[in-house]
């Protein structure tokens, strides 16, 4: 039997392919399952998509700013920075509510809808 044989080079390039499969190949397979292509739910993915980068980008920022954080080692548990940790949680529902009432997600099916815009905001937080 004869062996296979790969590069160091192309054992990379086939970790990569085998991890982008386990990571996106879910979100392909949902999508041509629930044939979202039929309504155009490409689109309605790709601003979910970017509705989740902005709102977490403004939940980083506004964390940053506003939120202390020590360097010290605490062993106490600080409900209070818990709370304001998971306040900032709203952000995502907010964007989520924007993206749903959004006139550039209106598609003819709401099932489809919703299955487009979960399917974005679920492949951008994959990534």
């Amino acid at each position: 039997m004869g062996e296979f044989k790969l590069s160091v080079q192309g054992m990379a390039y086939a970790h990569l392919i085998n991890c982008m499969l386990l990571c996106f190949g879910p979100y392909f397979v949902l999508y041509r399952a629930k044939n979202l292509s039929d309504f155009g739910g490409l689109r309605v993915c790709l601003y979910a998509g970017l509705g989740y980068f902005l709102t977490t980008a403004c939940k980083m920022i506004i964390m940053a700013s506003l939120l202390s954080y020590s360097t010290e080692l605490q062993p106490d548990f600080d409900l209070q920075m818990e709370l304001n940790k998971n306040t900032f949680n709203l952000i995502d529902i907010i964007g989520i509510y924007a993206i749903l009432r959004s006139k550039w997600t209106a598609l003819n099916d709401s099932r489809a809808r919703l299955y487009s815009i979960g399917l974005g905001n679920a492949a951008n937080s994959a990534s």
